[in-house]
């Protein structure tokens, strides 16, 4: 059996995986280095995908698009994965979670509730701040990471960030 973490080095996949630390992989993807060294895009996770959220990143590789739809987490993905790039072996967890910004509507003094209407782990709960509309709040310990918040909000407040620090050797220094 080949070293798969030494042909990942060699033909610069390693590189590439770091620099791709925003992408959200699809769930049982695990870590990026393996996932990439793995994966040799042959889009079968892409056809089988119920709700199609998983599509070609820009680096040519299986992605998460949060815009587009959610993940059911139904683990086709998983079932058609030959190379085991994405396996039960690894977490089931999507490695980002949510974040509303400040575009929210609700920012602006606009009632909206689109969020919390799609997030069936009710995880986006509306607060009165000063002001006469409520704003959300998500409890990451009931989210789940599917996405279903962020493709029907009208102003796409919703962005996902990796649960995890960045590493050292992708952290960029500002002079």
């Amino acid at each position: 059996m080949p070293d798969l973490n030494k042909r990942a080095w060699l033909t610069g996949k390693v590189a590439k995986a770091q620099s791709d630390y925003n992408v959200i992989r699809p769930p049982y993807s695990g870590n990026e280095a393996d996932f990439i060294a793995k994966c040799t895009q042959c889009n079968a996770c892409i056809d089988i995908c119920p709700t199609k959220v998983i599509q070609i990143g820009n680096s040519g590789y299986p992605e998460l698009n949060f815009q587009k739809a959610e993940c059911e987490y139904c683990q086709k993905c998983v079932d058609v994965c030959q190379p085991s790039a994405l396996s039960q072996l690894n977490p089931q967890t999507i490695q980002h979670q949510p974040l509303i910004n400040s575009s929210c509507l609700t920012e602006q003094d606009i009632y909206c509730r689109s969020c919390a209407e799609n997030c069936e782990p009710m995880a986006i709960q509306f607060t009165y701040k000063q002001s006469a509309i409520a704003k959300p709040k998500i409890s990451l310990e009931l989210c789940t990471s599917c996405g279903a918040c962020a493709a029907p909000c009208p102003v796409d407040a919703i962005q996902f960030q990796p649960t995890q620090p960045e590493p050292l050797s992708t952290k960029r220094t500002v002079s």
